[in-house]
C-alpha cells in the first residue's frame, strides 16, 4: 500500500523562506482616487510677525523763511482787505506753511491812541499763497491787554 498523502513537491518549491512562500504572490495596490490622501508631514512654520506700522511722515519744511512768509501775509492781507498793516504779532508753522497774526488799522482816528485795530489770522501755504483768513478781534491801538 501505498500512503497517498499529499506531500509537498521537492522540485516546485521556491527559494523564499516559509513564511514568504506560504503567502501569494500580490501587489500592493494603488491608492484609490476616492480615499483620502495620506497625510503628509507639514513643515511647521512660526507665525509672520506683523510688518510694523509706518510713523506718519512729518509735515513738510515751507519753502520760506518766516521773514519772507511774513512779508507775504502782510502783502497779501493788505492787498485783499484794503486795510493799512499795523504790525506783525506773531508767526508760527503751520502743516507745511505758516500761520500769521497780523493786525491792520481799521479806522483812523485822533489821536493815533485810538485808531480801532483788528488781529487777522491769514493762512499760507508752503510757497506764502494765502489760503485763509479771518478776523479774530477787534480793540483800540492804545488798549493794552494781557
Amino acid at each position: 500500500m501505498t500512503d497517498t498523502t499529499s506531500m509537498p513537491d521537492p522540485t516546485t518549491a521556491s527559494a523564499l523562506p516559509d513564511s514568504a512562500a506560504s503567502q501569494p504572490n500580490v501587489e500592493p495596490a494603488a491608492p484609490s482616487l476616492d480615499a483620502p490622501a495620506p497625510a503628509q508631514p507639514t513643515e511647521v512654520t512660526p507665525p509672520a510677525e506683523p510688518e510694523p506700522t509706518p510713523e506718519p511722515a512729518p509735515p513738510a519744511k515751507p519753502l520760506l523763511t518766516v521773514v519772507q512768509a511774513a512779508r507775504r501775509a502782510k502783502q497779501q492781507l493788505q492787498e485783499i482787505t484794503g486795510l493799512e498793516v499795523a504790525t506783525v504779532s506773531a508767526m508760527e508753522e503751520y502743516e507745511g506753511g505758516w500761520r500769521a497774526y497780523v493786525n491792520l488799522v481799521e479806522l483812523r482816528r485822533v489821536p493815533t491812541t485810538s485808531d480801532v485795530l483788528a488781529t487777522y489770522e491769514a493762512v499760507l501755504d508752503a510757497q506764502g499763497e494765502l489760503e485763509t483768513y479771518k478776523r479774530l478781534r477787534r480793540f483800540l491801538r492804545g488798549q493794552v491787554n494781557d
